[in-house]
């Protein structure tokens, strides 16, 4: 952005019609980290640009109520400029919402594509989407909850890997995360394959075992930076300490099994 105000000095005529934005997502769904939103803000002011959140990750997730990044820095969410979710992973529905300023989806309404905005949702689907969100709102400690078992997990995980001494796998991702990546760093671009092999390997392991887990995939020709191989773990407000604990000791001796 520094760099883009010093071009835009040899040519303010141009720089001044310019929109300018950031877009980031609240909670990295390759990486299990959360957008730095609260130094964003200051980008954004300092820069003038816009905001766009993208939140499917972290709707229903981060902040006490759930209402996401925001909620979770303590930012006034009428400084972002618009928030875009998909419904199908809190909500458990499908199709997906967008929010912003007033003059900011007005001038969706009235710009953007017809069939981008017009599709509707099933009935049964736009149900169940309210339903979440009701369950969302009078529960008082599901947040709380997930982030509890999401840190116990990771702080179970990584001190299990070090006493097993599984010194390979690299636990990654913000500490109240729900998303886990158990990583595997690549010596070079041609091991990628053998990795992944490996990481099936240990998934079809563990699912014999009684515990569901997937390799993190991606298309590669669409990743500006491509991810190292990942077993990536999703942890839930549901589950008990037990279950964690269990899944712990289960996806540690995979490792050892198969490194």
């Amino acid at each position: 952005m520094k760099k883009q105000a010093e071009e835009d000095k040899k040519d303010p005529q141009k720089a001044k019609a310019t929109r300018r934005f950031i877009v980031v997502e609240g909670l990295y769904a390759n990486h299990g980290d959360i957008a730095p939103l609260d130094k964003l803000i200051e980008l954004k002011f300092k820069y003038k640009v816009r905001i766009f959140l993208e939140e499917s990750m972290s709707f229903g997730v981060l902040g006490k109520t759930g209402r996401g990044i925001t909620e979770h820095f303590g930012i006034d969410v009428s400084k972002v400029d618009a928030i875009a979710a998909s419904m199908g992973n809190a909500l458990a529905s499908i199709g997906g919402f967008v929010v912003g300023r007033s003059y900011v989806i007005d001038h969706q309404r009235l710009s953007g594509a017809g069939y981008c905005y017009s599709a509707s949702l099933p009935p049964l689907l736009a149900v169940a989407a309210i339903t979440a969100l009701d369950i969302i709102d009078e529960s008082s400690n599901l947040q709380e909850t997930l982030a509890k078992n999401a840190t116990h997990f990771r702080n179970a995980i990584s001190a299990k890997l070090k006493q097993e001494k599984v010194t390979q796998v690299q636990v990654q991702g913000y500490s109240a995360s729900p998303i886990v990546h158990l990583r595997l760093p690549l010596a070079s671009a041609s091991d990628r394959s053998e990795v992944n092999r490996t990481l099936d390997a240990i998934a079809s392991d563990c699912l014999t075992r009684g515990l569901a887990l997937t390799r993190a995939k991606y298309i590669a020709e669409d990743e500006m930076h491509l991810p190292d191989p990942s077993i990536r773990v999703s942890i839930s407000a549901g589950h008990t300490a037990e279950e964690l604990s269990d899944a712990v000791e289960t996806i540690v001796q995979s490792f050892k099994r198969h490194l």
